[in-house]
């Protein structure tokens, strides 16, 4: 198998791998295997060829802001080497925890944002917020997030997440509970004070 997107060679393989235990019957359900996955990449590629965050733009970049600017004065490879402080737990092939270490610094964050595409001024305007959080001395820190449902869906058998989340949308991305989301009526819009202009 060969293609010029090593992420799409990397998906395909796996999907293959697994259809193939599936067939060959090589996989235990009454078995639970758990796996760290870790050194993501900092940066990616996009489709116009230009640097993007892999991840969480507010991740650390293992090296930090050193390895960043000495990637930078190299080529967009060295950018694309680099590695992200960010982490998963899987079980049986689903990501059930995802977590990392945020990057502390104000100044750091914008000329990571600066060398994606976004000026200081938008990202200003878009984690101003977030920014001045830090720049009152909030501390390094990680955290992560489980995802129960998908643990629950291993746990319980299930082959779809829908099966163990109480209010599951349908196969359309409707929640048959609310009927959300649903068409807004132009009463509704009057009484918020809102126009939809589609012109």
């Amino acid at each position: 198998m060969a293609n010029q997107n090593k992420e799409i060679v990397q998906k395909a393989t796996g999907k293959i791998r697994t259809h193939i235990a599936q067939k060959l019957n090589l996989i235990n359900d009454n078995l639970l295997r758990f796996v760290w996955i870790h050194d993501f990449p900092f940066f990616e590629m996009d489709e116009e060829k230009n640097i993007n965050f892999a991840h969480n733009p507010f991740g650390l970049c293992q090296g930090g802001i050193e390895a960043i600017k000495k990637a930078k004065k190299q080529d967009k490879e060295a950018l694309l080497e680099l590695k992200a402080h960010q982490y998963d737990i899987a079980v049986n092939g689903f990501e059930v925890l995802s977590g990392g270490v945020r990057n502390p610094d104000p100044k750091a964050l914008i000329e990571v944002f600066n060398l994606v595409g976004y000026s200081t001024t938008e990202v200003q305007n878009q984690f101003g917020h977030m920014l001045e959080a830090y720049e009152y001395g909030a501390p390094n820190h990680a955290g992560f997030a489980w995802g129960i449902p998908r643990l629950l869906m291993v746990l319980l058998g299930e082959e779809n997440v829908r099966e163990v989340v109480p209010f599951p949308k349908n196969g359309s991305g409707i929640d048959p509970l609310t009927n959300s989301p649903s068409e807004i009526k132009e009463t509704q819009l009057k009484e918020i004070g809102l126009k939809i202009d589609f012109d």
